[in-house]
């Protein structure tokens, strides 16, 4: 499938919803480290490199999704599903090694940044129920 014929699912949808969050939520992370005199050049190379692996993770699980969508055998979808699981973990797991090893880089601002994005999938879900809901 051509980049320019996606089907209209919503995936991209959420996902700008998410980065849109994610990047608030980011911005919220440094606000505290500069309330707690923390706040360096490696808090926020560490916090980069975690948000940018989890954003890549979900768009990575987006793609995977719908090429899914368009097989029949169940068999070849859940090998798949599998895969990309694996694939995406073992990568935020790099993301976050890395950014323990760098000694430019903080690695528990990693650790935060890479849980951020599942936050904002969780208000991403609660604000579409609450919208549909006013509908």
């Amino acid at each position: 499938m051509q980049q320019f014929d996606r089907p209209d699912d919503g995936i991209d949808d959420s996902l700008k919803k998410i980065a849109i969050i994610s990047s608030v939520l980011f911005a919220l992370m440094l606000v505290v480290y500069v309330c707690l005199g923390k706040l360096n050049a490696a808090v926020i190379l560490g916090g980069l490199i975690g948000l940018a692996a989890a954003l890549m993770n979900l768009v990575l699980l987006g793609r995977t999704v719908r090429e899914i969508a368009q097989t029949q055998d169940t068999v070849l979808a859940q090998n798949r599903i599998r895969a990309s699981y694996t694939t995406r973990m073992m990568g935020m797991a790099a993301a976050a090694v890395i950014a323990f090893l760098i000694p430019q880089t903080d690695g528990i601002a990693c650790l935060i940044a890479l849980v951020i994005p599942k936050i904002g999938v969780m208000l991403v879900q609660h604000l579409d129920r609450f919208i549909s809901r006013k509908k």
